[in-house]
C-alpha cells in the first residue's frame, strides 16, 4: 500500500496520510499548527492541527494523521504502560492526610451518594470544608466521574487503560469494568486484578441496553470515528442510563494563551478536539437527552504548567509541577480560570458532559 509520507526517527516510522477535511462535516480546513513534535512520549514525526472553518463545526484535527495500522507506536510509551499504582495502608498515613480522606469520603458521599457503612454527619460537614479548595474540589468531581451512585449499578469504562479508574469506580459502589484496545495496559491491569478487558466498542454491538452507565475519561479525543463512539456508547446504555465524557477544550484559557505550546493537543495522539457546543451537538446527533455541559479547572495547574514547559524547552513530563515557585505560579493559573468561569463559562481546560439515553 502507498502511503503519501512516512514520519522516521530513531529507526522507527510512522506511515500517516494527509487530511485535509473535516472529520465530521468533511469542509476543507484551515492550517491552524504545523511542524509539531510528541512533546511527552517521542513517538516519531511531525504533525499539524486543522480547524474547521464552519460555525456550525468548529473541530480541530490532526493533519496528517498516523495510519491505523501504526498508531501503536505513538503509545508504546504512554503513560497507561507503566506500573500500576498499588495502595498504601492507611497505617502509614500522616495525620493531615487521614483527616483530608475523612473530608473527601464526606464530600462524595454528599456530592455522589458514595461511600462505605452508615452516613456520617460529621464526615458530610467535612465535606463542606473542601467547597474552600476550588481545585481539590473539581478533582473529587472528577474522580466520581460527576454521576449519582446507582449501588451495584453496572458502568463500563470505554478506554480504561490499565483500569485505575474502574479500580476507584468499584470501590465507591459501581460494578464497574472497562474495555481498551490496547493490549499492553489491559494485561498490566488484569494482572493487579483490574476488572478490565481488550476489545472495541463495536464488539458490543450484540448486547444493547446492559449498562447504568457508560463513562470516557480523555478517549473521545484519540478515536478517528468520534461519532460512531458515542453511538455505540447510546446503544450500550439501559434507558434512562447516563453517559459521561470528559475531554480537552479547545476553547480554554490555556489553548488561548499557549496556542501550539498548549499540553492538551498532545500530537499525534489526539486526532480529534473538541468545544463544548460542537460535543453537545453530537451527544444529541447520537440520541442522547438531558445533556448537561460545563467546562471545568480539574488538573488545570499541571495543564498550564506543562504547557509553560513546552513553550520554553518544547519538552514536558505528566505529572504535578516540580518546584515550589512554578508549582505556586500554576496553582495561581488555575485559581484565575476558576474566576474567569463566571463570565466565560467556556474557559476551563476540560468539558465535562453528562447525558442521558
Amino acid at each position: 500500500m502507498d502511503f503519501p509520507s512516512a514520519l522516521q526517527n530513531g529507526g522507527k516510522a510512522i506511515r500517516s496520510r494527509g487530511k485535509p477535511g473535516c472529520t465530521l462535516c468533511r469542509s476543507e480546513g484551515a492550517v491552524l499548527y504545523r511542524g509539531l513534535k510528541d512533546r511527552i512520549y517521542d513517538a516519531p514525526g511531525e504533525w499539524g492541527y486543522r480547524r474547521c472553518p464552519s460555525p456550525r463545526c468548529g473541530l480541530i484535527w490532526l493533519d496528517p494523521e498516523p495510519v491505523e495500522e501504526d498508531l501503536g507506536i505513538t503509545y508504546e510509551r504512554y503513560y497507561t504502560h507503566a506500573e500500576a499504582g498499588v495502595s498504601r495502608s492507611t497505617r502509614s498515613i500522616p495525620p493531615a492526610k487521614r483527616a483530608y480522606l475523612f473530608a473527601r469520603n464526606g464530600y462524595l458521599e454528599r456530592r455522589f451518594g458514595c461511600g462505605s457503612g452508615a452516613p456520617s454527619s460529621w464526615r458530610t460537614r467535612a465535606g463542606f470544608l473542601l467547597h474552600l479548595f476550588p481545585g481539590r474540589r473539581a478533582d473529587l468531581d472528577f474522580s466520581g466521574m460527576y454521576l449519582p451512585l446507582v449501588p451495584g449499578g453496572r458502568l463500563l469504562e470505554i478506554g480504561c487503560g490499565r483500569g485505575d479508574q474502574v479500580a476507584w469506580l468499584t470501590g465507591l459502589g459501581w460494578n464497574a469494568e472497562g474495555l481498551d484496545t490496547d493490549p499492553v495496559a489491559v494485561r498490566a491491569g488484569r494482572e493487579h486484578g483490574r476488572n478490565v478487558r481488550l476489545g472495541r466498542m463495536d464488539d458490543e454491538a450484540g448486547a444493547p441496553d446492559r449498562f447504568d452507565a457508560v463513562v470516557m475519561s480523555h478517549l473521545i479525543e484519540h478515536v478517528r470515528d468520534p461519532r460512531s463512539l458515542l453511538r455505540g456508547a447510546h446503544r450500550v446504555l439501559k434507558p434512562g442510563g447516563a453517559v459521561s465524557i470528559v475531554t480537552p477544550n479547545t476553547r480554554s484559557l490555556g489553548h488561548r494563551r499557549f496556542g501550539a505550546a498548549w499540553f492538551h493537543l498532545d500530537p499525534p495522539r489526539h486526532l480529534n478536539l473538541f468545544h463544548p457546543a460542537l460535543l453537545r451537538q453530537m451527544c444529541e446527533d447520537a440520541g442522547f437527552r438531558e445533556i448537561c455541559v460545563s467546562t471545568v479547572i480539574r488538573d488545570a495547574n499541571s495543564v498550564f504548567a506543562a504547557s509553560r514547559s513546552i513553550s520554553t524547552t518544547g519538552r514536558c513530563s505528566m505529572g504535578p509541577p516540580r518546584g515550589l515557585p512554578l508549582a505556586a505560579w500554576a496553582k495561581m493559573r488555575q485559581l484565575r480560570e476558576w474566576i474567569t468561569l463566571r463570565r466565560d463559562p467556556e474557559a476551563g481546560e476540560e468539558i465535562a458532559l453528562v447525558a442521558r439515553k
